[in-house]
């Protein structure tokens, strides 16, 4: 059973690489990547070996692979999608749920550049204990202790992902945990960021790893510290612990293994909460108090709602506030941001970098709706109505955020009389940027996520890897083409008299407005003669 369903994997990656060239290209990069961070771990570790004491390296070790344990039991569970070829619900009509079958499911799922990176991390520590004392016995232990490691972390995945199952059938389920996958970037980025400010004092830190090395998340790791330190029964106690915890989740991946086989999915049978009346009151309230078009108005109320409720749009709404603050708050606390200080401007650049991102991101807009796109062909809504409700829906949110922050940066940086230059800056990058949405989203769309699915996942996003460098690449290009007049304003208020800054708001204000409104007609006028092109080319895409 183990060996015919590896070569069934092996088959399906085969089949795979061979139709999509674009995947046997990232395999290859991914490994690459793989062995040169393998290589620089390595090192490391042979460093630590020579510099440190044992206990120092024992606590290093158990570090690493609790981390290593909790990446397995989460991130599986987060991006949901990434590789469903042996869901057990596959195989309901071909077998019946057995310990074979189950440990043959474990092992064709290591098959891939994570599963084999992970074996292979698991056998770093090997170097912390071999120039040291009792060599041979930690050694071993180390060995022993990476392998019930590893495969504690395969089995672990299958454990929350398929306990998870029930939940991620739902399309409620799915967005609550991309949303949650999305959430931990927070701290990823913040902490770094803020270092001391966020974790003043780590001295907790050693007492926290030495409660974990007597639990399953490390007792593996930690083993080969104590038979160094020449504690031969502790070291075998704590590779103990392991070795029962990997039985427990074995028996209980098994038992889940025969749930999930026979499940009926009720997830996906249980109707959603009809929630209609919430986008016809955003309308409605569009036409009445800005006289929208109705036309318009409707898609600006949907879109709306999509970027509040869909993961994929709440990852790139996420993703560009990280971006700007990850480029901007890192110069801003570490080198000092107050009056007076060296990069005292580094706030007052969040809000522009805020708006470049924001207008970016719609530029595959149309392609987000993959294949529901029929519904605006059939009711026949104009090309123009329909870009000026999508670019409506985005700015109705993206203004007032760059407004805020533009405020947050000028108060920060204690220069109030630049704030006209950065909220100028920051809405006409916007403005600009959409306007290039409005006429790309129109003209050209490639592969995304298909609705429904993890924004962390691969499916769908087969193919035209060319074709979405290409349209990333141009798009930006442009953008800061149109946006130049306003950057240049933005410049002249920071480095020479904050009262071009007020130029900078006029034109920031007016000139984005009028490239919005031109971008509106022209890529109307390109999606009314291209619309039912893109509903074809929407069709042909992978899962959509």
């Amino acid at each position: 059973m183990v060996a015919t369903l590896v070569r069934l994997k092996l088959r399906l990656l085969a089949n795979a690489y061979r139709r999509e060239v674009w995947r046997a290209v990232l395999l290859v990069l991914g490994g690459l990547y793989a062995l040169g961070m393998l290589a620089m771990l390595a090192l490391l570790m042979s460093q630590l070996a020579q510099a440190t004491e044992v206990g120092t390296r024992q606590l290093v070790a158990v570090g690493a692979g609790s981390v290593l344990l909790l990446g397995w039991a989460v991130v599986p569970v987060l991006a949901f999608g990434v590789d469903d070829t042996l869901d057990p619900q596959r195989f309901t009509l071909f077998t019946v749920p057995s310990p074979r079958l189950a440990a043959g499911l474990v092992v064709a799922g290591a098959i891939g550049v994570p599963g084999l990176l992970t074996v292979l991390l698991a056998q770093l520590p090997v170097l912390l204990w071999w120039p040291g004392p009792h060599p041979v016995q930690a050694t071993a232990a180390a060995v022993v202790g990476g392998l019930l490691g590893a495969a504690t972390c395969l089995v672990l995945a299958r454990v929350t992902t398929t306990a998870a199952g029930s939940v991620l059938r739902s399309r409620r389920g799915r967005d609550a945990a991309a949303l949650a996958g999305l959430l931990l970037l927070v701290p990823l980025v913040v902490v770094p960021v803020l270092g001391e400010s966020v974790v003043p004092d780590l001295g907790w830190l050693p007492g926290a790893l030495g409660v974990l090395a007597w639990t399953p998340l490390g007792s593996a790791w930690a083993a080969p510290g104590d038979l160094a330190a020449g504690a031969a029964g502790t070291g075998l106690a704590r590779l103990g612990i392991s070795a029962l915890a990997l039985a427990v989740l074995a028996l209980l991946w098994n038992r889940l293994l025969g749930t999930s086989m026979v499940e009926i999915a009720t997830g996906s049978a249980r109707r959603r909460r009809r929630g209609g009346g919430e986008p016809l009151a955003v309308a409605e309230a569009l036409s009445a108090h800005l006289r929208v078009p109705g036309p318009a108005a409707s898609v600006a109320a949907r879109s709306l709602r999509y970027w509040r409720s869909d993961p994929r749009y709440l990852s790139n709404a996420i993703g560009m506030a990280l971006g700007a603050l990850a480029l901007t708050v890192p110069a801003a606390v570490g080198l000092g941001a107050g009056p007076g200080q060296g990069l005292w401007w580094a706030p007052l650049v969040t809000a522009p970098l805020l708006g470049a991102f924001a207008g970016w991101t719609v530029h595959n807009d149309t392609a987000m709706d993959s294949t529901a796109y029929w519904m605006h062909l059939t009711t026949g809504i104009s090309g123009r109505h329909d870009r000026l409700g999508r670019m409506l829906g985005a700015a109705l949110w993206m203004v007032p955020a760059v407004t805020l922050v533009a405020v947050l940066g000028a108060g920060w940086s204690g220069r109030w009389d630049l704030l006209p230059a950065t909220l100028g800056t920051g809405l006409g990058l916007l403005g600009a940027g959409l306007a290039v949405s409005a006429v790309a989203s129109a003209a050209l769309v490639y592969p995304v996520q298909p609705p429904g699915s993890s924004p962390f996942s691969s499916s769908g996003l087969s193919g035209h890897v060319g074709l979405t460098l290409l349209a990333q690449a141009l798009t930006s290009v442009v953008a800061t083409v149109l946006s130049g007049p306003v950057l240049v304003l933005g410049v002249l208020a920071l480095a020479v008299d904050p009262r071009w800054g007020w130029a900078a708001l006029t034109l920031g204000l007016v000139g984005g407005a009028g490239l919005l409104a031109g971008g509106v007609v022209y890529g109307g006028r390109v999606l009314d003669s291209r619309g039912p092109l893109l509903l074809g080319t929407m069709r042909g895409w992978s899962k959509h």
